[in-house]
């Protein structure tokens, strides 16, 4: 699905690919991803943390990504401005970027309403 040398993509939509397990990890120059219905990817923690120009993610409908989302790296993200996750259900506490302007929790799959998020995030 995809080639090995991707430098200048900057904006990629994976949608409807239910058995797509892995993205790759030559995606750096990326600048907004929109992954959906994508229910058996799994995504690593280094596969977010080396988007470092990502201004927008979206994941929806991905419901075997068991990665907390602490650990997808996004407290170090420079870049990111909007994040849209639903149907996603691992609470854990997690440090949001202090660039980040939108942010979108959505779904009935997020049980707990009050999603725990650390008082050292902020948005701006």
């Amino acid at each position: 699905m995809f080639h090995h040398n991707n430098n200048a993509l900057e904006d990629l939509n994976i949608l409807g690919y239910p058995n797509l397990r892995i993205i790759p990890d030559c995606l750096y120059n990326l600048k907004d991803l929109q992954i959906g219905k994508c229910e058996n990817l799994e995504l690593q923690p280094h596969q977010l943390q080396g988007l470092t120009y990502l201004t927008s993610l979206k994941i929806t409908n991905c419901e075997n990504i068991k990665m907390p989302l602490s650990e997808w790296g996004l407290a170090r993200s420079t870049s990111l401005k909007t994040l849209t996750i639903s149907d996603y259900h691992h609470h854990h506490s997690l440090l949001l970027p202090t660039t980040l302007a939108e942010l979108s929790f959505q779904a009935s799959r997020i049980c707990n309403p009050w999603l725990p998020v650390s008082p050292k995030a902020h948005l701006s």
